[in-house]
């Protein structure tokens, strides 16, 4: 063998992307995008098209509230970046809604939906 790792069957195809506040590769259809605007502020991109460059969280409140207290997005960035108010409450909004899609998508694989 030369060295390369066999990506297994099961694993998902695509790209993967690290979550900035926990490390944990994830592909990237399952976390959210933000971008950083000119102005310097924390923009959500959920349509993954706005241009530049990204970081990624994971869908879980942890992950948020890590990478808001460590200053996470000014490193991913690379460059002073502020969160505003309405841009963490549209995230935790996010998270809600992927929290209750994950929680139906359980119960339907264990039958009882």
């Amino acid at each position: 063998m030369t060295g390369r790792t066999v990506a297994r069957r099961d694993e998902v195809s695509g790209p993967h992307r690290t979550c900035v506040a926990c490390r944990r590769v994830r592909p990237q259809s399952e976390l959210i995008r933000l971008t950083r605007a000119p102005a310097g502020t924390l923009e959500t991109d959920p349509g993954r098209r706005r241009p530049g460059r990204g970081a990624y969280l994971c869908p879980r409140e942890a992950c948020l509230d890590e990478s808001l207290r460590r200053a996470r997005f000014t490193q991913a960035f690379r460059a002073p970046t502020t969160a505003t108010p309405d841009v963490i409450e549209r995230v935790r909004r996010w998270l809600d809604t992927e929290s209750r899609r994950s929680t139906i998508r359980s119960m339907t694989a264990e039958g009882r939906g």
